[in-house]
């Protein structure tokens, strides 16, 4: 038997199976037209087919055959709507927790007495505080005299307490910010935290990076940092953009330690710097944010990644969900 024969006892066969399945397909054109067929109509690809049974009843509709552009668009607005409804159900959501949190006018006056209070308690243990820094920085302040002419020359301990005292003097929240006659209004503010430890390592350089190399660039601790790095550096343009923000921001400068280019630095440095970097951002806690400069190129003796083993140390204080950018000369991200 011939090819032919064989193409002519297959093609009845095969438009016998697709005419019996007992649907009918019908659309518009674009022409106005309206089309009816025994299956998917090519001329409505690009427009909404309905399938009908034998009856007339409607089987299902079909949707347009969408080009990978218009499948890409519809995916975006898919999503797009997908995300303004988790928006309103976390609205949702929020609203009930607050709802329930503070019932009535009542309910808010107490907690907010209570807030208060807490802030007043606070601002007296820092004014203690403060008081005795005092004391203690006029001891300091004796026993530097006689290094007057060349301070370098004081011994490391002294120099050690001197800015172990300005790291915890700058821990006033509201002393640079702040007065005492406004001080309640400091809930609405936002409180940032932001250090500084950098430099630029060597690894092929025979020298050793020493905590006095760091105070030949800038090592400052507390306020001090407030009034040497603006307009200067990674911290100094965190200070101007939130000088410029409508709602007040308080600043909490803990330390800044900018070693510039050198060889590794010493093991007993870079302890001493995230050291103080930790205790004060312990004793500054709770903040909002924290901001960080490093540079992205520091090494250690002890520790070939600075940035990550610091970033590393401050996470284990603030935990994982507070927000904490970090700010460097090779990279910037969110940590």
């Amino acid at each position: 038997m011939g090819v032919g024969a064989i193409a002519s006892l297959v093609g009845p066969c095969a438009w016998a199976q697709q005419s019996n399945t007992g649907s009918i397909y019908t659309c518009v054109d674009r022409q106005g037209r309206r089309l009816t067929a025994d299956r998917p109509i090519a001329e409505c690809l690009d427009r909404e087919q309905r399938e009908l049974g034998p009856t007339g009843t409607v089987r299902r509709q079909i949707g347009p055959s969408l080009t990978e552009q218009e499948r890409a668009a519809l995916e975006v607005q898919r999503r797009k709507e997908a995300e303004e409804r988790t928006r309103q159900q976390e609205e949702r959501r929020r609203e009930r927790v607050l709802t329930a949190r503070y019932p009535d006018k009542a309910a808010h006056d107490v907690e907010r007495a209570a807030a208060i209070q807490l802030l007043d308690d606070v601002t007296a243990i820092a004014e203690k505080r403060m008081a005795e820094l005092q004391q203690q920085r006029k001891a300091l302040d004796t026993e530097m005299e006689f290094y007057q002419r060349d301070p370098a020359k004081a011994p490391m301990a002294l120099r050690r307490k001197i800015a172990d005292e300005l790291l915890a003097a700058a821990l006033d929240v509201y002393a640079d910010k702040t007065s005492p006659d406004d001080h309640r209004t400091a809930g609405n503010r936002t409180a940032d935290a932001l250090a500084e430890i950098a430099q630029e390592t060597d690894s092929f350089s025979p020298l050793v990076a020493e905590l006095p190399d760091f105070e030949a660039y800038g090592l400052y601790f507390g306020n001090e940092i407030l009034q040497r790095v603006r307009g200067v550096g990674p911290l100094g343009g965190f200070l101007d953009v939130a000088a410029q923000q409508t709602e007040p921001v308080v600043m909490l400068p803990i330390v800044r330690a900018w070693g510039s280019a050198g060889g590794s630095i010493a093991a007993g440095t870079l302890g001493y710097l995230t050291e103080r970097l930790l205790t004060g951002l312990k004793q500054a806690l709770p903040v909002d944010a924290v901001f960080l400069s490093l540079h992205g190129a520091a090494a250690a003796q002890n520790e070939d990644d600075v940035e990550g083993y610091v970033l590393q140390a401050i996470r284990g204080v603030i935990g994982a969900d507070l927000g904490l950018t970090q700010a460097g000369l090779n990279r910037v991200r969110d940590g």
